[in-house]
C-alpha cells in the first residue's frame, strides 16, 4: 500500500523478521543451528503455517529443475511461474486434498518446463545423437502424462466437491420446506 512515501514500523519489522528467518534457515540447513534457533523457527511456523508449505514447495520445485540448466535466471523464472500457477489454481480456499493435488501439478509443471528447455536447447545442436533425442522425448512424454493425470484428478475432485455442495444445498432446502409444512399444519 502507498502511504504517501512514509515508511511505517510494521514494514521495517516484517523485513527484519524475514531477514532473521532467512538467516535462521541458512543455519538450519547447515545443521549448525542451536536449540534456541530451532525453537525460534518452530515459533515462526506456528505463527505462519503457510510458511512451511511455501518453503517445502519451493524446495521441491528447485529439486525438479536441476537436470538441464543451472543458470540462476532460469531457476528463478521456473520458480516464479510455478508459484503463479499455484496461486491461480488455489483460488480462495482449496480443500486439503485439492491443495495436495495442486502442489503435484505445480511440481510436474516445473519439471516439464525444465525438460522442455533441455530438449529445445540440445536438439538443434550439431553432434546431438538420436539416442539423446529419444531419451528426452521419452522423459518429456512421461512427465507430460504425469502432469495431465494430476490436472485430471484436480478436475474430478472439484466436480465431486461441487456436486456435494449442490446436494447439501438441496438437502437444506428440502428440510426447510418440510419444517414450513409442519409449522403450517400445526397452525391449521
Amino acid at each position: 500500500m502507498d502511504n504517501g512515501g512514509k515508511s511505517d514500523g510494521n514494514e521495517k519489522k516484517n523485513t527484519k523478521s524475514d531477514l532473521s528467518l532467512m538467516q535462521l534457515l541458512k543455519n538450519l540447513n547447515k545443521e549448525k543451528a542451536t536449540k534456541e534457533e530451532v525453537l525460534q523457527f518452530e515459533e515462526h511456523v506456528r505463527n505462519k503455517p503457510q510458511l512451511l508449505k511455501d518453503l517445502l514447495l519451493r524446495e521441491r520445485i528447485d529439486k525438479s529443475n536441476t537436470q538441464t540448466n543451472t543458470t540462476l535466471s532460469f531457476t528463478l523464472a521456473i520458480r516464479e511461474g510455478a508459484f503463479q500457477l499455484w496461486r491461480e489454481l488455489s483460488g480462495t480456499s482449496p480443500s486439503p486434498l485439492e491443495g495436495m493435488i495442486i502442489d503435484q501439478i505445480v511440481i510436474c509443471w516445473a519439471n516439464l518446463s525444465d525438460i522442455q528447455f533441455g530438449y529445445q536447447s540440445q536438439v538443434g545442436n550439431a553432434g546431438t545423437t538420436l539416442e539423446y533425442v529419444m531419451y528426452y522425448e521419452k522423459r518429456m512424454d512421461m512427465v507430460q502424462k504425469r502432469f495431465l493425470r494430476a490436472v485430471g484428478m484436480l478436475d474430478k475432485v472439484r466436480r465431486v466437491n461441487m456436486e456435494l455442495s449442490e446436494t447439501t444445498k438441496q438437502t437444506k432446502n428440502t428440510k426447510s420446506r418440510k419444517r414450513k409444512v409442519k409449522i403450517e399444519r400445526k397452525q391449521l
